[in-house]
């Protein structure tokens, strides 16, 4: 059988990223969000339109970048901005692909970095760039209102900025398959079980039982999370989630006022505008 590439490498960036004259796709954002194990990848054109997305494994990022630049226009300027939780991604690793790239601008973030953000977080060297990335991105979106940011993945993180765009930091909790998980692995006799559309609130048999626990738990825990916001920070506050596990609370939330799976790609892609100031200055200057 005749070995095919895997979709998720193929390019299939639109037609206009790929021939278009326009100077929108001269000035191009690579967005990376390196995870543990998935990576998400967007193409963006200043005025933030999405050219090109892809969702693969992380160890598989070097080959996609590869095709991705043969399908780039030859007079294009790259500015690439990456986050990373991935701690097995080496320097020496990052510093090949800038030079592979040939990027005008390379932006690796930290909460170290310089941002457009204030923040009140007293162990910044601690602080994952996830975290921050997010909430730069609500804030964008709803200038002059306290924004929250739900992240629901391996662990939820609720991270806030006040109405003036303070960030002011926020909470960790476990998430909910690592919750199942450490039912199976604390207890001697409790299974390893999966989560499922709807839970009944009374369990009738020890896997129905965990599972409303779990699942009506963390969906207690976050009603409740984001009434303690709102009374703090007002009514107007924007809550925006995101995350792996979004797509299950988005629809049984009542008080989540945006549900973006791309809010970190879209957070870099604010990041790199704040920061190339000279990606408008043309290459002659």
């Amino acid at each position: 059988m005749e070995n095919k590439p895997a979709d998720h490498l193929k390019p299939n960036l639109s037609p206009s990223f790929r021939h278009s004259d326009a100077q929108t796709f001269r000035h191009l954002c690579l967005a990376i969000d390196i995870g543990n194990t998935q990576t998400k990848v967007a193409l963006y054109g200043e005025d933030m339109t999405m050219g090109g997305f892809w969702r693969l494994p992380s160890d598989e990022l070097n080959q996609l970048l590869g095709k991705v630049l043969k399908e780039l226009p030859a007079d294009a300027r790259l500015a690439v901005g990456w986050i990373s939780t991935n701690m097995r991604i080496a320097l020496d690793e990052l510093e090949c692909w800038r030079n592979a790239l040939q990027a005008p601008f390379f932006y690796p973030i930290t909460p170290l970095s310089d941002l457009p953000i204030q923040s009140l977080y007293q162990t910044p060297e601690t602080l994952g760039a996830d975290r921050i990335v997010g909430v730069i991105a609500a804030c964008s979106f709803c200038q002059g209102k306290p924004v929250l940011v739900i992240d629901a993945g391996t662990a939820i993180t609720y991270d806030a900025a006040n109405r003036k765009g303070v960030y002011l930091g926020g909470g960790i909790s476990p998430g909910m398959n690592m919750r199942f998980r450490a039912l199976e692995a604390f207890t001697a006799r409790l299974p390893l079980i999966a989560s499922q559309k709807d839970a009944a609130l009374v369990g009738t048999s020890t896997e129905t039982s965990i599972r409303s626990g779990v699942q009506n738990g963390v969906l207690a825990e976050l009603e409740g999370i984001i009434t303690q916001y709102q009374a703090l920070l007002g009514k107007e506050l924007q809550v925006f989630l995101t995350g792996g596990d979004a797509s299950f609370f988005e629809n049984r939330l009542k008080n989540v006022n945006f549900a973006s799976p791309n809010l970190l790609l879209e957070g870099i892609y604010t990041l790199l505008q704040y920061k190339s100031s000279l990606w408008h200055v043309s290459s002659s200057s």
